[in-house]
C-alpha cells in the first residue's frame, strides 16, 4: 500500500486514532507478534498472553478481528490477514524508532 502526503494528511484522524488505540495494547501486541510468526489455535494465543482463562483473549481478539487484521479462515486458527503483516511491522519499527529516539534523547 502506497500513500500519498495530501491524501494521507486529509484521512479522518478519528479513524487512525482507533486503530493505533487498538494497537496501543500490549496484550493486542503480544497476540500480532505470535500471528506474525504463524497461524495459531486460540489455546496457543492463550499461552501467548499466558492467561488462565480465555476471556481476555477473546476480548482482544474481537478488537482485531473487528479492525480486519485478524481473521479465523478455520474454527480452530487464527491468523494475520496477508496484506496486513508488512503494514503492521512497519508500525512496530517505527514504535521502537520513536521509543529509542525519545529514551536516548532523556539519556
Amino acid at each position: 500500500m502506497e500513500r500519498g502526503l495530501p491524501p494521507l494528511l486529509a484521512t479522518r484522524s478519528d479513524r487512525i486514532a482507533q486503530t493505533l488505540a487498538a494497537l496501543g495494547s500490549e496484550q493486542r501486541l503480544t497476540l500480532l507478534r505470535a500471528l506474525i510468526a504463524k497461524p495459531r489455535s486460540a489455546q496457543e494465543l492463550q499461552a501467548a498472553l499466558g492467561a488462565t482463562s480465555p476471556g481476555p483473549l477473546y476480548h482482544h481478539l474481537k478488537e482485531l478481528v473487528a479492525l480486519g487484521l485478524v481473521e479465523q479462515p478455520e474454527r480452530s486458527e487464527y491468523r494475520i490477514r496477508a496484506r496486513y503483516v508488512v503494514p503492521l511491522l512497519a508500525i512496530v519499527s517505527a514504535a521502537l524508532d520513536i521509543a529509542t529516539k525519545r529514551r536516548d534523547e532523556d539519556e
